[in-house]
């Protein structure tokens, strides 16, 4: 049945009339990760057909009363797939008390995580605020690692803070848990400061991240190669400033080959020949 009315990120025309069923199904407790989570993604998606635009959105809009009492479910997976639907809702006067609340009871890393990228969505002023808020103060590492994404999201200035919390928390993509917000923060991260044209930002991220978590082969290594890798195939200035953190990385058996084919898909990309490049490759 879900994939008649939601499959590969696209709504179909039966959703709009299935959300109402599936909101009171979740909170009888029928599946209600599953429907939860699948209520969420139909109201977060912008692909629909045969619907007009956030039909689903406004659908689960509606439903809001239904769901706002799985926030303090005494299941905490189901606390976690609450916030996820309820705010993907995008009805700020329904919602926002409620997740705000929540944030102030709420003692489990993973939903306080979440609390940050659902308040942020729904109100980017209270996110931003309680994403510096929480860089402030000893939060574990996935709280930190949403409050660097959630508040760059509300619109949070970059700060050398916000810098320092992201290198700090990886590997960041084992310790964010699961979550249905993000699933490589760093990456998402540098993709974030991008968007954000805030290049010098992202390769000062990325360059720290390679310098400071060497060792190949170790989880954090991977996720700021990984990193490197988005931030130069999507920004042929970074290309040069990435290089001095890149190439110790060809004494690496476990980096080497990798390595290389990345430089020289860069250098093919690259009518210019970025300095560095051509003599490597």
């Amino acid at each position: 049945m879900a994939d008649q009315i939601f499959n590969s990120e696209t709504v179909f025309p039966a959703a709009p009339v299935a959300v109402p069923f599936l909101a009171r199904l979740a909170a009888a407790g029928v599946q209600s990760e599953f429907l939860l989570n699948l209520l969420g993604s139909m109201a977060r998606s912008d692909s629909e057909v045969g619907v007009p635009p956030g039909a689903a959105r406004y659908a689960l809009a509606a439903q809001l009363p239904t769901l706002l009492p799985l926030l303090t479910h005494g299941d905490l997976v189901v606390r976690e797939w609450a916030v996820w639907a309820v705010a993907q809702g995008r009805a700020p006067k329904a919602a926002l008390s409620a997740l705000l609340s929540c944030w102030q009871v709420e003692t489990d890393p993973s939903i306080r995580g979440d609390l940050l990228f659902g308040i942020a969505l729904l109100e980017p002023s209270q996110g931003s605020y309680l994403a510096a808020s929480a860089l402030r103060v000893e939060e574990p590492a996935q709280v930190r690692i949403s409050a660097v994404a959630a508040g760059l999201d509300a619109g949070l200035a970059w700060s050398d803070e916000m810098a320092a919390a992201m290198i700090a928390s990886l590997p960041a993509n084992q310790r964010i848990g699961q979550t249905p917000w993000t699933m490589e923060p760093l990456v998402e991260v540098v993709e974030r400061l991008i968007r954000k044209r805030a290049l010098s930002d992202a390769i000062n991220l990325v360059v720290s991240g390679l310098r400071i978590h060497s060792e190949p082969g170790s989880d954090a290594h991977v996720e700021a190669f990984n990193a490197a890798e988005l931030l130069g195939d999507s920004s042929r200035d970074a290309r040069a400033p990435l290089l001095p953190a890149l190439l110790p990385l060809l004494d690496n058996p476990e980096d080497v080959d990798d390595l290389l084919l990345i430089l020289e898909a860069w250098r093919n990309d690259d009518d210019g020949v970025t300095p560095g490049l051509a003599v490597v490759c």
